[in-house]
């Protein structure tokens, strides 16, 4: 599976806003217009690689901006797949927000793997036990994330305060304590995810 760099046009991500297309599905369009895409996203790639230590915020959207984990099983179950995977993927999650049609991750890269292997594993994995849950097969989750590298002199507990007063600045709750569907390194170590 090809790891593509894109950037979106207009859409929930922003004009100009760079994210991961990691997509394998054909679909019938302009021959034209996708080999001006294809040399677009060869564009964006040079320079851009994982690193290895590396930590990196990442956002996905519900297909169609679907309100999916407004229903909190689902969203309880996509919570349960971020710390589950952290051995199984070569990577860390340091923080995460579950919104009802999108998640916020805070994640560092352990192993020498790609990111967009990294969040396509997550977002498999997630959409199978997503799936089960709701008794469906539809597709779960857009083609493709958006995605920050952090600098190493960001300072990760303020991005992670930040990262979990989405709930309330989206106005879904007063105080993060409130919203049950996060988790934080630095805010909530009595409920540290299971590893």
């Amino acid at each position: 599976m090809a790891c593509t760099a894109e950037t979106a046009v207009g859409g929930p991500l922003g004009p100009n806003s760079r994210f991961y297309a990691c997509d394998t599905r054909q679909v019938s369009r302009n021959p034209m217009q996708v080999a001006a895409e294809y040399a677009h996203g060869r564009n964006l790639r040079k320079g851009r690689y994982s690193e290895r230590g590396r930590i990196y915020l990442v956002t996905s959207c519900c297909q169609q901006r679907r309100k999916l984990f407004s229903a909190s099983y689902l969203a309880s179950t996509l919570c349960d797949q971020f710390p589950h995977q952290d051995k199984l993927d070569g990577r860390l999650t340091l923080a995460f927000v579950v919104m009802p049609d999108h998640f916020h991750w805070l994640v560092q890269l352990t192993n020498d793997v790609l990111l967009c292997e990294v969040v396509n594993s997550m977002k498999g994995r997630s959409a199978r036990a997503i799936n089960l849950a709701r008794g469906s097969r539809e597709s779960v989750w857009q083609a493709g994330f958006h995605d920050r590298a952090l600098r190493k002199t960001d300072d990760l507990q303020i991005m992670a305060n930040y990262l979990i007063h989405n709930p309330v600045r989206a106005g879904l709750v007063h105080v993060p304590q409130e919203y049950p569907y996060w988790w934080s390194a630095w805010h909530r170590k009595d409920k540290a995810p299971r590893a």
